[in-house]
């Protein structure tokens, strides 16, 4: 994540790199370090990709909708 905005989308950031499914930084030199890290490394992007698929929530719009339609 490149400059997230403050709030929600940060915590998430936190929680993605915390997990180690991807990077969070503010600054360009950074971003562009980590990208050339993940193009040198196929074994992180493997296990980046891997952390990802753990934290995926695929269905969350609609089971937030199924709670907000129960709720109501």
């Amino acid at each position: 994540l490149f400059r997230s905005v403050l709030g929600q989308e940060r915590r998430n950031g936190f929680i993605v790199e915390e997990h180690g499914a991807g990077f969070a930084t503010r600054s360009v030199e950074t971003a562009v370090e980590k990208v050339l890290e993940l193009a040198k490394d196929a074994g992180l992007r493997s296990r980046m990709a891997q952390n990802a698929k753990r934290l995926a929530k695929p269905n969350a719009t609609q089971d937030i909708l199924r709670i907000v339609r129960d709720e109501c």
